[in-house]
């Protein structure tokens, strides 16, 4: 899986990118909503940031997410979309872990 399905479902950040990248003008221009769907079941996470981020004319690039990691909102990821993605639930128990050393 790709982690742009974890920037997706962390559906919060898109107007920090860009004020016109809200969820309502992504379900009317892209068809899916990123808040409730199951962003696991998207084919290609990285083309669905891309068009994201195209609707505030802004680039996604895959491997230069600089931008979207600081727009994320860690509070989210981690008490609401980290229960969404096992991937993710397990990245983040082991720095939990690595962390109470």
């Amino acid at each position: 899986m790709e982690i742009e399905a974890w920037f997706l479902a962390e559906a919060s950040h898109f107007p920090r990118i860009d004020s016109a990248i809200t969820v309502p003008e992504i379900i009317s221009k892209l068809g899916f909503d990123p808040s409730v769907d199951d962003m696991r079941q998207r084919a290609w996470p990285a083309e669905d940031m891309r068009a994201c981020y195209a609707i505030g004319g802004k680039l996604y690039e895959k491997g230069r997410a600089e931008n979207t990691v600081n727009a994320l909102a860690y509070d989210r990821i981690y008490l609401e979309t980290r229960s969404k993605f096992g991937h993710l639930d397990r990245l983040l128990t082991s720095l939990e872990s690595f962390l109470e050393i």
